[in-house]
């Protein structure tokens, strides 16, 4: 154990160097330099310290994620794989043409989804904090949006609305949550992220560093990405 006002650039700097060799991951090494230079530049504040030694220490840059985007065939074969599924097929299929976010995806209910007008309300989210399940609002008016989509997803969620109604009754269904496992709970997103691996280890699906056409149920899209902000009616032909 080293006394505070002891530390100095080379002890921290071999610390975070001995945790990189052990094979710690990069992001959570600089997550803990942040940690400790935050407390070090309290203690600066307080006029405990002189300085904050920790901000002279490097550490290794954390790797950009790069994602992939789907193909055109590549996310057809998604949604003929996971259109078995009566649990996660709907969530694919809306989550592929809204590109609403997990959160918002697993935390929406009935009374956001109007048949007639073919919108959704995206204007909350599902959050699970200590082992509990929470529908809280999305944190940004910015956030919140209505979404246009087709005739073909109402036809969906018609679909998996009338396959719920065999769902045991819980306090979830009769909040009207859309998405929900078949014994009427909510869903976990480590979960639904193990499923969608699964369901493309099942068949294998192309995929593009940029979004491709994508045509969903035999629809051609005339957009390169679909953002949550476009008109999918209109973005098809």
């Amino acid at each position: 154990m080293v006394k505070v006002k002891a530390l100095t650039i080379h002890k921290l700097q071999t610390f975070f160097n001995e945790k990189k060799a052990a094979g710690v991951h990069p992001n959570t090494v600089l997550r803990l330099k942040h940690l400790v230079s935050g407390a070090l530049t309290q203690g600066v504040k307080w006029g405990l310290l002189e300085r904050n030694v920790a901000r002279s220490v490097e550490v290794a840059k954390v790797p950009k994620f790069r994602g992939t985007t789907l193909s055109w065939t590549g996310g057809k074969n998604l949604l003929d794989v996971c259109g078995e599924d009566p649990v996660h097929g709907p969530l694919m299929f809306l989550a592929m043409l809204t590109a609403m976010r997990q959160g918002e995806l697993l935390g929406l209910t009935w009374d956001k989804v109007d048949f007639a007008a073919e919108t959704i309300r995206v204007e909350q989210t599902l959050q699970r904090v200590d082992r509990q399940w929470s529908i809280d609002d999305v944190r940004t008016e910015s956030s919140k949006a209505t979404i246009s989509v087709d005739s073909r997803t109402t036809e969906v969620l018609t679909q998996h609305r009338a396959w719920q109604a065999s769902v045991p009754m819980t306090e979830w269904t009769q909040l009207g949550l859309v998405f929900t496992d078949k014994k009427g709970m909510p869903l976990h997103a480590a979960a639904v992220g193990r499923k969608l691996r699964g369901f493309r280890s099942r068949r294998p699906c192309a995929t593009a560093t940029q979004a491709s056409q994508l045509a969903p149920m035999g629809t051609r899209w005339k957009i390169v990405s679909i953002r949550r902000y476009v008109d999918c009616r209109t973005a098809c032909s």
